[in-house]
């Protein structure tokens, strides 16, 4: 294990050597700019393919770094959301219902995480948002019904979440 004399060395070695990810960009934006310059009628392909392999070896791994980065985190939000709509219809009854609620601090929760308040909350978002027709909004009676659900659990359990509720319900 280090100790935190090492560790503050590694920290301000990293931020004395790598460069920021925006000027990792404007360089590699300033070489793309050049190279079209000096290359105008290169088809872009092979310009850039060409610049893949002559890069500066500093600049190509700050640019691998923040291309795999983004690639990743992409990928990873992408995911997220795949699974959280795919959990949507293992509730059934409440297909309307979608994936992730607002909440009453104006966030965002899954709806597999979300709790007695949340789904009272987001009832209350859908009949103030829908107030002409929400004696018929089937959304409203789904998120109703899902209220009426979540609260015989959470009076003997606060804090108990939709996916628990799921659990039980199974049983």
């Amino acid at each position: 294990m280090q100790n935190r004399s090492s560790d503050k060395l590694l920290q301000e070695s990293y931020t004395q050597e790598r460069p920021l990810r925006e000027d990792t960009l404007r360089e590699a934006r300033d070489v793309v700019a050049n190279a079209v310059i000096l290359n105008p009628t290169m088809p872009a392909v092979q310009l850039a393919r060409y610049l893949a392999q002559h890069a500066e070896p500093e600049l190509a791994t700050s640019l691998n770094e923040i291309l795999a980065y983004d690639f990743y985190t992409r990928e990873i939000r992408k995911e997220r959301r795949k699974q959280s709509t795919a959990a949507q219809p293992m509730f059934p009854g409440f297909d309307l219902i979608p994936a992730t609620l607002p909440t009453a601090d104006h966030k965002r929760v899954g709806l597999m995480d979300a709790n007695y308040s949340d789904i009272r909350a987001y009832c209350w978002y859908l009949a103030k948002q829908r107030s002409q027709q929400a004696r018929n909004d089937p959304k409203l009676k789904q998120a109703r019904a899902l209220k009426e659900k979540m609260r015989r659990y959470a009076v003997n359990e606060k804090g108990i979440t939709v996916r628990q509720v799921l659990a039980l319900e199974r049983l």
